[in-house]
């Protein structure tokens, strides 16, 4: 585990989501129930002890967090993000 530096207000992200939500965006609201649906198969990966399944859930669901707001990533963050996968990890979020 490590730490970027970088800090990001949730509340301005949250906000941005509920907003859109609120507004019917289509693209927000699956992104949003696709991810509850990752937290279940997590937990199953989880609860099974499938290590390498719930590395590729949160790399699938760092995917779709990015895909939610511009303020979840920097090019910093996506360039360490990627070091990382070339280098083994499995993933990141």
């Amino acid at each position: 585990m490590v730490s970027t530096g970088f800090y990001r207000a949730a509340s301005q992200v949250l906000k941005e989501q509920d907003e859109r939500s609120k507004k019917n965006d289509q693209a927000m609201i699956d992104n949003l129930h696709y991810v509850k649906e990752l937290g279940y198969r997590s937990l199953a990966a989880i609860e099974s002890g499938n290590l390498n399944d719930f590395g590729r859930l949160m790399h699938e669901h760092w995917e779709h967090k990015k895909k939610r707001s511009g303020l979840m990533s920097n090019p910093d963050i996506d360039r360490w993000y990627q070091l990382g996968i070339d280098n083994g990890a499995t993933a990141a979020s």
